[in-house]
């Protein structure tokens, strides 16, 4: 109360009074270790934390909290250190190693990032998460073709990581490749069927084949889409263009419809179906 009503003094030495009756109190440590650091005494937030891991079972959120404040305070070295200790402690955590990644880029060590990344992956290879951030990571320090060629030629296994295959077709497209990337969603269609991944695969393959001017082959996918779930909106959507292409307009005007009943929010919708 005495913080919110501007008495930050008093807001310290009441935390301080708490933490001695119950040192371990987690809570306290980081209240009274954020206003220290609010009021420009890094020094006294830093010490508050460090006494607070000796009283805690789980250090781990102090660790974190005392990084953040060495990395705000252009210490990042500090930080580093301490997130090495925090993943060490916990390796299962992905969140944890992109910590440490983003700490190594802001003091401009690329490769050590990456192979914290890479070191993530190996952790737990499972996880197609990590797979799409070392992806994003080589997107944007290495450009879009490392990317690419990383995904290609380094991932094993990578028809049962479709959220991964996704993430290679936008690449595709982002580099003007839409052979490569339709070719790609022909294959998740002929995988993974009417799957949920297969339903996606046929959307981002319709779009290429209406971008292509191959209307044809696009009304088709979708009718495949709309037969497994007639209330699919970005079917029925693209449909409704179709039909607008095709000047069918009483087929294009029940495809809005539809659509707009499932999305009445819509703002497209309204539009294309006025």
């Amino acid at each position: 109360l005495s913080a919110y009503q501007g008495n930050m003094k008093n807001a310290v030495s009441q935390l301080a009074e708490v933490l001695r009756k119950w040192p371990n109190s987690e809570r306290a440590i980081l209240a009274l270790a954020r206003m220290c650091h609010q009021q420009k005494q890094s020094t006294d937030a830093y010490r508050v934390l460090e006494q607070g891991m000796g009283s805690v079972r789980d250090k781990v959120v102090l660790r974190l909290e005392l990084a953040s404040y060495y990395a705000r305070d252009k210490q990042v070295d500090k930080s580093i250190a301490i997130m090495k200790k925090v993943v060490r402690a916990d390796p299962e955590s992905f969140a944890h190693r992109a910590a440490l990644a983003k700490y190594y880029l802001q003091v401009g060590d690329k490769d050590k990032a990456e192979s914290v990344f890479r070191d993530a992956i190996k952790a737990a290879p499972d996880d197609t998460s990590r797979y799409l951030a070392l992806a994003e990571f080589l997107e944007n320090w290495h450009g879009v073709p490392a990317a690419i060629d990383y995904i290609e030629t380094g991932v094993s296994g990578l028809s049962g990581k479709p959220e991964l295959e996704f993430r290679l077709g936008a690449f595709y497209r982002a580099v003007n490749e839409p052979e490569r990337a339709i070719s790609l969603y022909e294959g998740m269609v002929a995988r993974w069927g009417v799957n949920p991944e297969g339903i996606r695969a046929r959307k981002e393959l319709a779009a290429m084949y209406v971008a292509s001017g191959d209307s044809r082959s696009a009304g088709l996918l979708i009718e495949e889409i709309l037969q497994e779930n007639a209330k699919d909106n970005d079917a029925l959507i693209i449909k409704g263009k179709l039909a607008v292409k095709a000047r069918d307009y009483d087929v294009a005007i029940a495809s809005f419809r539809a659509a707009l009943k499932y999305q009445p929010d819509s703002m497209e919708l309204t539009h294309l179906l006025a």
